[in-house]
């Protein structure tokens, strides 16, 4: 028999990393990870005093960890509660500042390391990342710069940051739902793969459930974070309540 692998608008599954054979620590494995505590500040400016900030945020919410064939190069993504956006700071400068997606990381026994510059003339940008596992789950720290003008923060910083795995394979996710301006119920589907179908589903007591929606994830900007917006026109006529779940066919 075929299983399914379904994600729920409600539910996510907690995993425990494993320790490597032989005492030896391992890597940090790929997947998607909800962030569970820790900070992140933003410096200078005019003000030189830092803005400091306790995590999760609405923009910080999951961390997206993907390793290559090889397991030697790693790339990493702050995605916000969405499951796709990934997080830019600072938010109120679109183009220019740091765009939380790093690249290029190397695999160092039980860490990664996140390290260079990013070219860009008018806005070159430096980062410096460490991840590491521990008992609770991933451990990040690190610290990002950015030539700015001199009244927008050019300093970002994460400090112990924990991040625990909430899918151990590409079972999808599904974000939490809102609304749309006609009062539709809106949500995307995360953590899967390009070209890989996905199925949303819908009921009204969690025992009948009806196909309404079959999507692909198509590719996107984040090649790790791809997603579907999904809205149903149909939650909008009233329902006591409707229920949401997601699966991708074997």
């Amino acid at each position: 028999m075929k299983t399914l692998k379904v994600g729920w608008i409600v539910a996510g599954l907690m995993v425990v990393l494993l320790a490597a054979d032989r005492g030896k620590a391992a890597p940090p494995a790929a997947g998607l990870y909800r962030i569970q505590s820790g900070a992140y500040s933003e410096c200078c400016g005019f003000v030189q005093v830092p803005d400091d900030y306790p995590l999760p945020q609405t923009n910080q919410v999951y961390v997206e960890l993907t390793l290559d064939e090889q397991g030697t190069s790693a790339r990493m993504a702050f995605l916000g509660d969405d499951l796709h956006t990934v997080s830019k700071a600072p938010q109120t400068a679109p183009d220019i500042g740091f765009t939380f997606y790093l690249t290029g990381g190397v695999v160092y026994g039980g860490h990664l390391q996140f390290g260079g510059e990013i070219s860009i003339p008018e806005n070159p940008t430096h980062f410096y990342y460490t991840v590491s596992n521990s008992a609770a789950g991933l451990i990040i720290n690190g610290i990002a710069t950015a030539q700015i003008c001199c009244d927008i923060p050019t300093r970002f910083q994460h400090t112990n940051v924990l991040a625990v795995p909430i899918a151990a394979d590409d079972t999808p996710m599904l974000s939490a739902p809102r609304l749309s301006a006609g009062g539709a119920v809106q949500f995307t589907v995360g953590n899967g793969r390009w070209g890989q179908t996905n199925v949303i589903e819908a009921s009204t007591d969690l025992v009948h459930w009806t196909g309404i929606s079959t999507n692909v994830f198509a590719a996107t900007a984040c090649p790790d974070c791809p997603f579907i917006s999904f809205e149903d026109p149909d939650s909008a006529r009233g329902y006591l309540r409707r229920f949401y779940r997601s699966y991708s066919p074997p």
